[in-house]
């Protein structure tokens, strides 16, 4: 299924006319009520989750994201963009058949590369990044060691996953009493 997630109603009913089995969702949460194998969004939808957020998570279940950008996208943005995978882009004019186009014939990082050059602090903001999610595995690292045990961080979820079981472990373990 092909989810729309646009918040443009028109483009919504075109779509819905040129592409095959299509729904429409209203707000950006309403995204997660849905199993569907491709994602049109725009930041045009409503809803209190911000973009970056949603597209992680639609992502992270591994369905593709065709982005609707509109005139243009900052760069730091489009490097998250790349960073999650996202290589279908779609600039002004959105037309129902440029989209069509793109979902019949997915980008890849060659065809949208372009996006990113003559971009002087590429490297400090994918430094960053790095820098912030190594920090993060820190951090992981250091509450694990606080619920009293010792784990080494390799991967952000996994991280979690890790705190999570020991807080439900703890919590049980406290209702034995």
């Amino acid at each position: 299924m092909v989810l729309l997630a646009t918040g443009i109603e028109a483009l919504d009913k075109k779509l819905s006319e040129v592409l095959p089995n299509t729904a429409v969702v209203y707000y950006r949460e309403a995204v997660f009520n849905f199993n569907f194998d491709t994602l049109i969004f725009s930041e045009a939808l409503a809803g209190d989750l911000s973009a970056e957020n949603l597209l992680f998570e639609v992502r992270k279940r591994g369905r593709r994201v065709i982005f609707l950008a509109g005139e243009s996208i900052n760069k730091d943005f489009t490097a998250k963009l790349f960073i999650m995978g996202i290589y279908d882009i779609v600039f002004e004019p959105v037309t129902a058949e440029k989209v069509k186009e793109i979902f019949e014939k997915p980008r890849s990082f060659e065809d949208v590369s372009y996006l990113l050059t003559n971009l002087e602090d590429t490297e400090l903001k994918f430094e960053s990044f790095v820098k912030s999610v190594e920090t993060a595995k820190k951090q992981i690292e250091g509450i694990v060691k606080f619920l009293g045990e010792s784990y080494r961080c390799t991967d952000l979820n996994e991280g979690l996953l890790k705190i999570e079981q020991l807080l439900v472990k703890e919590v049980l373990y406290e209702q034995d009493y």
